[in-house]
């Protein structure tokens, strides 16, 4: 059993079924919320070029995927839950291309190494943490944050063993 997984069923028995049961109704009604609002988080997210000498100048997400909830604490107003997310998407990157450079060997220092850009695609897996904000008496109160706790490494060059 996962800690989430723990958490959840502690959260149930000390809050009660009939409250964790309720936020993941609400949860699942406002499925599109959580969605953009984790897009949201993940965009906002750090990047980072594992491969080059750039900069991820802008993230686009193409599909997300979300598992099960984990309801971690829940009270009368709000609730935390935690989320698997499988996302991928196309990174919008600037770098310094050393294969059009000109090296001078005499000084070791580039004379002139130029700007490329490249579109690359990705797939990330991660944790996401949801805060929710919602009334028991009225399902169309919700509101969601999301909090992302990881950089996000972006490949611009692909190895021979990936382009496989």
């Amino acid at each position: 059993m996962k800690l989430d997984e723990f958490l959840d069923a502690a959260v149930k028995d000390e809050a009660g079924e009939v409250r964790a049961t309720h936020v993941l109704k609400i949860y699942a009604k406002h499925l599109h919320k959580v969605e953009r609002a984790i897009m949201d988080a993940f965009e906002d997210s750090e990047f980072y070029t594992s491969d080059v000498d750039g900069d991820v100048d802008s993230v686009e997400v193409k599909s997300i995927k979300i598992d099960q909830p984990f309801v971690l604490e829940v009270d009368e107003e709000t609730a935390t839950l935690t989320v698997e997310v499988e996302i991928k998407y196309v990174a919008n990157v600037s770098y310094l291309n050393d294969d059009e450079g000109i090296w001078d060997g005499e000084d070791h220092v580039w004379s002139y190494r130029p700007t490329a850009y490249a579109d690359a695609e990705e797939l990330e897996r991660f944790e996401a943490e949801l805060e929710i904000q919602y009334d028991l008496d009225r399902e169309d109160v919700f509101d969601v944050s999301c909090t992302i706790n990881k950089t996000f490494k972006v490949t611009v060059l692909p190895t021979d063993y990936e382009l496989k």
